[in-house]
């Protein structure tokens, strides 16, 4: 943990205000109503004293997620009178000093981070992630009864216990506490359990999604083909919403330009997405006609669907959407003055904050010096080093990351690392949070952000580098190895 508050020194040093202000509306000063105990020689006294559980708040002060949850839940005075009268609450900052030692032993790596603890410090239920204050409780009271605590409920089930309610209830308690392993094993078991003409009922629904992962998974194609038994128990809405998520994940990479356009995966896409019976105004249908557009070049097209067709879409990923105009690298001088001339009408219309991400995103289009990254996943990445007697430069980032975004905008740009990196490296960036990038993330232990890997073509690690750095840094660092 020590490692992720020094790399992000950056980021808390230069972005905090604004990280906070744009995720959660205010800056991270929130009211917050709980009586914390801070020393947990002390909780413990108390809970034996008072005969209660302790309730752990496993904070970290670089989490958007923890302040969110000061925010929304734990500065709620009635929530915080509950937790008063059925807990003791001990709060540590896990990144601290004194709180890595209690980050160490009961496994706190993914923030927010909540533990409910016996008397004697053992870990009775775990909740991993943020919720709204109804179902924040409605956990929190799971770990009141010894029969319905994570702990509990793992004995229950190593006696043999087998129901199905209990079964549904224990593998919603594994999700909560991010225990996806255990908790995919289980979900397999209740399907197994069940009869196909079963799935469709009310009470499977979230399990059927939660095994849905793409549009290959054998689930999704048994909604399809039986849409109007599902719809009868859940919903239309609900129903529609499943089918669109799912392709519009699949798309967005295509319409971003993080994936190479394939005609064969647009085609496929498109006839699933009509036997799905969607309305035409879903918006993957808006993702799939952009996405196709970038790929057949036709950009003006896909501006006009992007200006038009996405006044509902959620901010971030609309931003995200438009920031990529700037990854266009081969384009003809009519089509990068389209896009740049979109990307500055809307920066014009943005405070000057916000617009600086989309000049960047020109800068980035009209690019030539700086590393060129390839657009390819690390397989091919070292097979190519290989062939091409270099190593693999590997950019591990998160888009919330502020230093990896700082490095993007600044030292790959810059034309002597360009120039070294075009000579010696075949260069990629991986998503952490997604594709390969949490395979990759477990495989070569990355626990910070941004994380520069430098492998060789079998994959082995020739360097390992943390944190933002200018130019002159990052060249003396790749120039050491041997």
């Amino acid at each position: 943990m020590k490692k992720i508050i020094t790399v992000l020194t950056f980021l808390v040093l230069i972005t905090t205000s604004t990280f906070a202000q744009s995720m959660y509306g205010d800056a991270v000063k929130f009211d917050v109503k709980m009586k914390y105990i801070y020393s947990f020689e002390e909780a413990l006294k108390t809970a034996k004293k008072e005969n209660k559980l302790i309730f752990f708040n496993c904070f970290a002060d670089w989490a958007g997620p923890c302040h969110a949850m000061n925010k929304h839940v734990f500065s709620d005075q009635a929530f915080a009178d509950w937790m008063d009268k059925n807990f003791v609450n001990f709060f540590m900052d896990v990144t601290s000093k004194a709180g890595n030692a209690f980050a160490n032993k009961y496994g706190v790596r993914t923030m927010a981070h909540y533990l409910v603890l016996d008397q004697n410090g053992e870990i009775v239920h775990r909740i991993v992630g943020g919720h709204q204050i109804p179902e924040f409780k409605a956990i929190l009271e799971k770990s009141l009864n010894p029969k319905t605590s994570l702990v509990g409920m793992d004995k229950r089930y190593a006696a043999g216990e087998r129901t199905i309610p209990f079964m549904r209830d224990y593998f919603e308690t594994l999700r909560h506490a991010d225990q996806n392993d255990k908790s995919n094993v289980v979900l397999d078991e209740i399907l197994a359990k069940l009869k196909p003409a079963e799935y469709s009922k009310k009470e499977n629904w979230r399990l059927i999604t939660a095994k849905i992962r793409s549009s290959k998974d054998p689930l999704l194609a048994h909604v399809i083909d039986n849409k109007a038994a599902y719809v009868k128990a859940s919903g239309d809405s609900i129903v529609n919403d499943l089918i669109s998520k799912i392709y519009f994940k699949e798309l967005y990479p295509y319409a971003s330009g993080d994936s190479l356009y394939s005609g064969d995966v647009f085609l496929n896409s498109y006839l699933a997405i009509q036997k799905g019976n969607l309305p035409a105004e879903d918006k993957v249908f808006t993702i799939y006609d952009i996405g196709k557009y970038r790929g057949e070049g036709k950009y003006k097209e896909m501006l006009t669907a992007i200006r038009t067709r996405t006044e509902d879409w959620n901010k971030s990923m609309l931003t995200n959407l438009e920031l990529s105009l700037g990854k266009f690298k081969s384009v003809s001088i009519e089509d990068k003055k389209i896009l740049e001339d979109y990307l500055l009408e809307k920066s014009s219309q943005l405070p000057e904050k916000d617009a600086k991400s989309y000049k960047s995103a020109i800068n980035k289009l009209n690019n030539v010096d700086g590393i060129q990254f390839e657009n390819i996943n690390l397989a091919e990445a070292l097979k190519k080093a290989e062939a091409e007697n270099k190593m693999v430069f590997m950019d591990g980032y998160t888009t919330w990351c502020g230093p990896c975004k700082w490095l993007d905008e600044n030292t790959f740009r810059d034309k002597q690392v360009g120039d070294f990196f075009k000579k010696n490296f075949v260069s990629i960036k991986v998503d952490m949070e997604k594709g390969e990038g949490p395979a990759l993330l477990k495989k070569y232990e990355v626990k910070a952000f941004p994380t520069l890997l430098v492998l060789k073509p079998d994959g082995t690690i020739a360097k390992r580098m943390l944190g933002a750095m200018d130019a002159q840094s990052l060249l003396k660092q790749v120039g050491e190895i041997n």
